[in-house]
């Protein structure tokens, strides 16, 4: 901003002898220096501070109405020291005297520099500015997420304490439908099957054979009847985790031994071997237990199979653990009863009248896992089948 063409060019002679090679354009009306300044991208704006039709204020003014930040240096002959602290505070970056135009130069290049690093703090703030925008944009986000979350989690928790409750009263019912049978189906049956075995006796006694086996048939269904209810409880029992284990080393030989000169008839005994060719140490079981689940599994062994073949229950050791198998050669069973065979109420068709509920197995597999056991089956039609249960070593 210079309206004399002579001062103009002393500026100019000044910048080229510090070693710029200038592009200008010289205005002296604020409508000039409007278009100027929209003309082109400048580096800096040297200012006279008085004219006829414009003033150093006005231009520095204007220039920052257009939102430029440029370093503005005001060059004037006519300026005291008063009127310079005003131009400075009104936001001028220096002042030079005209008969001092050494110090324009340094002036420039100075502000030249803090003109850089004004924009690229600038660029800073502005990524700042940006980067809070994102975070708060990101917390808006994440809030609203988390009021999502929270709504979901407070439906999954009613919906889980619904669940709890049904499941609450449904153990509510087994409980009840527990101390039912146990109580008012078990207790009369077994005084049933009490009376039925004096009768029995006392039929027999007198000779009366026909009605004798009417007894004998009334008792075995009535004791086939409370093996089925002993069924119930205890899956009930095991299902819930009641049922009470009262563990002890035990000589698993000793109890196969044991078993196998108790269960079933005369002619049933004479068909198990036990083999036990190797020196088994004792297992941490529960004896009673698991002479139900080695009864329930020879029994099947035994009702499964010929009369005229062999039963063999045979102990070993395996590892950690003793592992006691079963083995029979009956008709087998078919592969696609396999994977169901240990499951709550289910009977493979063998192609024979099948007594029970289908709970036998299912409560031979919870009980020798209740032991940190295992049990499964290998079977072939027309090969017979093996059982074998693993039991923990003491």
């Amino acid at each position: 901003m210079e309206d004399s063409e002579t001062d103009a060019a002393l500026l100019l002679l000044e910048l080229r002898r510090g070693g710029y090679d200038t592009i200008f354009e010289r205005v002296a009306t604020p409508e000039a220096m409007d278009v100027a300044l929209g003309n082109r991208a400048w580096d800096i704006v040297i200012s006279d501070y008085v004219m006829p039709q414009f003033g150093g204020l006005a231009a520095l003014k204007l220039m920052q109405e257009s939102g430029l930040d440029l370093p503005f240096i005001i060059v004037s002959g006519k300026i005291g020291e008063d009127t310079a602290v005003e131009a400075m505070k009104a936001g001028a970056h220096d002042y030079i005297l005209k008969g001092t135009l050494s110090r324009l130069v340094p002036a420039i290049q100075r502000e030249l520099r803090e003109a850089v690093i004004r924009r690229e703090r600038k660029a800073a703030d502005e990524e700042l500015q940006k980067a809070h925008a994102e975070l708060r944009k990101a917390h808006t986000e994440l809030e609203i997420r988390v009021e999502e979350r929270t709504a979901e989690l407070a439906r999954a928790n009613k919906e889980l304490q619904a669940e709890i409750a049904e499941r609450k009263r449904a153990e509510q019912l087994r409980e009840e439908y527990v101390a039912l049978i146990s109580h008012d189906l078990r207790n009369p049956l077994t005084s049933l099957i009490g009376y039925t075995q004096l009768l029995n006796r006392l039929l027999d006694r007198k000779g009366l054979a026909a009605e004798a086996a009417t007894a004998e048939s009334m008792l075995t269904s009535a004791s086939r009847m409370k093996s089925m209810i002993e069924d119930l409880v205890e899956s009930a029992h095991l299902e819930s985790g009641t049922l009470e284990m009262h563990r002890e080393p035990t000589d698993v030989r000793q109890l196969i031994s044991d078993i196998a000169v108790r269960v079933g008839s005369i002619e049933d005994r004479a068909r198990i071997r036990v083999e036990c060719p190797d020196c088994v140490p004792h297992v941490a079981v529960d004896p009673e237990r698991i002479e139900r689940v080695v009864v329930n599994l020879v029994t099947n062994a035994l009702k499964y199979s010929p009369p005229d073949r062999p039963v063999v229950t045979r102990v070993a050791r395996s590892g950690n653990e003793a592992l006691v198998s079963i083995i029979d050669q009956g008709r087998g069973i078919s592969a696609e009863h396999l994977p169901f065979l240990f499951q709550r109420f289910y009977r493979a068709q063998t192609g024979t009248t099948t007594d029970g509920l289908g709970l036998g197995l299912y409560i031979a597999r919870m009980l020798v896992e209740a032991h940190a056991g295992r049990i499964w089956v290998e079977s072939e039609l027309g090969k017979g089948s093996a059982f074998h249960i693993t039991l923990p070593l003491a």
